[in-house]
């Protein structure tokens, strides 16, 4: 509530004005100095009528300018207010994320961010001031485009190349100019397909901008206008179609999520080998001696190379000491895929120590990128799950709490599993695991595991039964054979009986299980304060970025306008500069090379696809409504060609050389000089 109150005082400091009297020279009297008091009617009227015509005030309250330096500290107040909307939005949203699921709340949020600043302001002025407005919004997102998939592309790029050869040579030899002509040959990045398929989508959106370009076909304002609502049919149903995509298949939302998962895998690894040693030696520099001796200690047949199956051991151990939160397959998969450069499915000791060495340096270097977006969200997401799951609300706990206290009622006629002494009830846990072993065989498997939870009821606590029994074998299969036998199953529920007792207290021993069951189901639940605070936080952050984008956007105009930058320009450089210049920079920064490259650069190809169908569909709903004219021609040309080639691009490479992005950093200038072609000799818009 701190947090709140301090945000609260600076807006208030920061939007607040004062008046006072002008202290005057009395021209009668020259060795007299006016008290103030004289005449304080026509001074106060003099003064407030040269305010009104100096400066106006956006919404009658926000502080105004009237030359370049004021313009400039206006943005610079402008730019810290829209900051602590994001951190509003971002402190309040993770609340909704875990009720609603990354699923649908993340789309929710996506749908608040991506909706323009500025509708609200051409919808409440007149129909001249809506088509100026219009006009100057989608030139901004014209120029907001180009700059993401060409400048800030290019820094991603610069931060996120590396070498691809599988066995670079870390000695570089030749003249200098010979090694930066090898760089830009045999560096680069690797992507995913998920990146590709993003890209995919981002050729699609243009669908809408190509059926408005038959604007032009027609020479009647009733022709235009029916082109104007088709393409507002098209780009609205782009947009359902897009979001309706994304919660059928939710891989743009869980891709987040499971890099999230490999860097917790990471890090357990990394504790695990901590415990033989120190992996940082004194002088900073990773500790390859105890790495390679780990290697060789997890290669058990001494072939200078780990096998699938050793891996599987290792991560074994890693699971066994509680030191992850994801499952085996996915964090064998992860690890494979990050480790094994050449894809023959084993990993080397070279590969192994290197993967180590950047995993070291990443750790050392933590991001610090705090802009906020749709990515950042479902982490935080991840992360407050992984918190309540420390929190001794773990998924196992749930599950267990569920299963014995169904057992209790039911199997055992309401017998407690726990004696009036406190003490496990050793042969009512030996009666339980007889019923569960249906087929007598002496140890519980995949199958009885299924029967046995498939008759619980875990209310709406959505897990699916694979994962269950996944939490199920990594609670009670000690050593990793599948199946849990009987001296396994009773340690587990003595434990976990004995965790019980310690959450509940003494009192009331045989209801321990009982207590422990609320306990744990009830901390999966908010308060109705949390709830609250949330959804404020929320409201008040997205208010802000609404109402205060629009007053942005027109200070930078000003200050544009006040140095006599021409009107491209505006949207071309200083608007996407002054917005997205601080994401762009942050690029280039060390701790930004932790991000993942696929995953940066499906975040820029994601916005542009926001901007293409949900900033379209509502810019052409306002023009339809109004009965705008729809006559953006060049801006719509300089779209469809960065897009076009930028997307061709990442559909059909799976490998970014560096030296692409020297002819993708010449787009933008390319751009802006098509636009200005389009705009002054062929007399466009």
């Amino acid at each position: 509530m701190a947090v709140f109150t301090d945000y609260m005082i600076l807006i208030l400091l920061l939007i607040s004005t004062a008046d006072a009297r002008i202290l005057s020279l009395d021209s009668s009297d020259d060795h007299l100095i006016s008290d103030g008091i004289s005449e304080p009617d026509s001074s106060w009227s003099a003064a407030t009528t040269a305010n009104l015509s100096g400066c106006r005030h956006q919404y009658g309250f926000l502080p105004c300018a009237e030359n370049a330096a004021g313009y400039i500290f206006l943005i610079v107040v402008y730019q810290v207010l829209l900051i602590v909307g994001d951190k509003l939005i971002a402190s309040g949203s993770h609340v909704f994320l875990f009720v609603t699921g990354p699923r649908i709340g993340g789309i929710i949020f996506r749908i608040l961010r991506a909706l323009p600043s500025m509708t609200f302001m051409i919808i409440l002025g007149d129909k001249r001031d809506a088509q100026s407005q219009v006009s100057a919004v989608i030139g901004i997102y014209a120029g907001i485009t180009v700059f993401s998939l060409t400048v800030q592309w290019f820094m991603t790029m610069l931060s996120a190349s590396k070498s691809l050869k599988k066995d670079a040579d870390e000695q570089e030899h030749g003249f200098l100019s010979k090694i930066k002509l090898r760089k830009l040959i045999e560096n680069g990045v690797d992507v995913d397909d998920d990146t590709c398929r993003t890209a995919k989508i981002m050729l699609l959106s243009l669908i809408p901008y190509v059926v408005l370009q038959l604007v032009y076909a027609f020479d009647t304002s009733s022709g235009k206008r029916i082109i104007t609502l088709i393409a507002l049919v098209v780009s609205s149903l782009s947009l359902f179609s897009y979001f309706a995509y994304q919660i059928k298949n939710p891989w743009m939302q869980q891709r987040s999520l499971d890099y999230s998962k490999i860097d917790s895998v990471e890090r357990g690894l990394i504790q695990h080998v901590e415990q033989l040693g120190k992996l940082v030696n004194e002088d900073g520099t990773p500790n390859t001696v105890l790495i390679r001796s780990f290697f060789d200690k997890e290669d058990k047949d001494d072939d200078q190379c780990i096998a699938v199956d050793e891996l599987e051991t290792m991560v074994r151990k890693v699971f066994k000491a509680g030191k992850a939160d994801v499952n085996q397959t996915e964090a064998m998969n992860g690890l494979l895929n990050k480790l094994d450069r050449n894809k023959d499915k084993r990993i080397s000791e070279d590969e192994f120590v290197n993967g180590f060495i950047q995993w070291i340096h990443e750790a050392k270097n933590p991001s610090s990128n705090d802009d906020f977006n749709a990515t950042e969200m479902l982490q935080k997401a991840t992360q407050l799950l992984k918190e309540k799951n420390e929190n001794n609300s773990s998924d196992i706990d749930r599950i267990m709490a569920k299963v014995l206290k169904q057992a209790e009622g039911q199997l055992l006629k309401s017998e407690a599993l726990i004696a009036d002494n406190g003490e496990p009830n050793v042969e009512r846990i030996k009666c339980l695991f007889r019923e569960f072993d249906t087929d007598k065989s002496g140890s519980l498997t995949a199958t009885e595991l299924k029967q046995l939870i498939g008759r619980v009821k875990f209310g709406t606590y959505q897990m699916k039964d694979e994962d269950v029994i996944k939490e199920m074998f990594k609670c009670f299969d000690q050593d990793g054979n599948e199946a849990i036998d009987d001296k396994e199953f009773m340690k587990g529920v003595q434990d976990y009986l004995d965790k019980a007792m310690k959450a509940v207290g003494s009192s009331q021993k045989t209801r321990a299980l009982e207590e422990f069951e609320k306990i744990v189901w009830n901390e999966q639940d908010y308060g109705v304060d949390a709830v609250l605070k949330s959804l404020l936080q929320v409201i008040l952050g997205i208010g802000m970025l609404t109402f205060l984008a629009g007053p942005l956007m027109g200070t930078i105009m000003e200050l544009s306008n006040s140095m006599n930058f021409p009107s491209f320009v505006i949207s071309f450089v200083v608007v996407p500069l002054a917005m997205n210049g601080r994401v762009a920079l942050t690029a280039l920064l060390p701790s930004a090379r932790q991000r993942k490259s696929s995953l940066t650069f499906s975040e820029i190809y994601g916005g542009v696809i926001m901007n293409n169908i949900s900033g379209l569909t509502t810019l052409l709903a306002i023009v339809y409504a109004k009965e705008l004219t729809w006559d953006f021609s060049a801006e719509v040309l300089t779209i469809m060609m960065v897009c076009a080639i930028v997307g061709m691009h990442a559909f059909l490479k799976k490998t970014y050389h560096l030296w692409t992005c020297i002819p993708m950093l010449l787009l933008y200038p390319l751009s802006l000089g098509l636009f200005y072609f389009c705009q002054v000799f062929l007399s466009w818009n």
